[in-house]
């Protein structure tokens, strides 16, 4: 028997609740998703897990529009080339995606990333996956 993670169900339920028109419900739901799979990414940083969170974030964006803010928005707002700051703590680092060949790849600091899965995976501040310090990153408005 197969056991799926809470996540996932939630992510199969609310494309239901969209197909049947029923997009506030779905919207509610996806977010939920999206809570309990930002927290398990603290422990739990697999691609599998990064990739559903990268489809409930399109979806949350493709039926809702702006959040409000986190370190996982960039998921969709890196697809483009764009500039984007942040700050952890008191430091303020600046995200780069940029049109290479056929991709969109990541600059932060002087290293770039294939693509924003790649720089999750990657990247440490003080230490500790950034995927841990997700809700200690303040996303700066341009």
């Amino acid at each position: 028997m197969k056991v799926f993670e809470l996540p996932y169900v939630y992510y199969s339920f609310a494309k239901i609740l969209i197909n049947k028109g029923n997009i506030t419900e779905a919207i509610s739901i996806l977010n939920k998703a999206r809570k309990e799979l930002e927290s398990d990414l603290s422990w739990d940083l697999t691609y599998d897990n990064l990739k559903l969170l990268e489809d409930i974030v399109n979806m949350i964006y493709k039926y809702n529009g702006k959040q409000e803010l986190n370190i996982f928005d960039l998921f969709v707002l890196l697809k483009e080339p764009n500039i984007i700051r942040f700050k952890h703590k008191d430091e303020v680092y600046e995200l780069i995606s940029k049109k290479v060949d056929n991709i969109v790849a990541i600059k932060f600091k002087d290293y770039w990333f294939k693509d924003f899965k790649d720089f999750l995976f990657k990247v440490t501040l003080n230490e500790q996956s950034i995927c841990k310090l997700y809700d200690e990153i303040e996303i700066l408005k341009k």
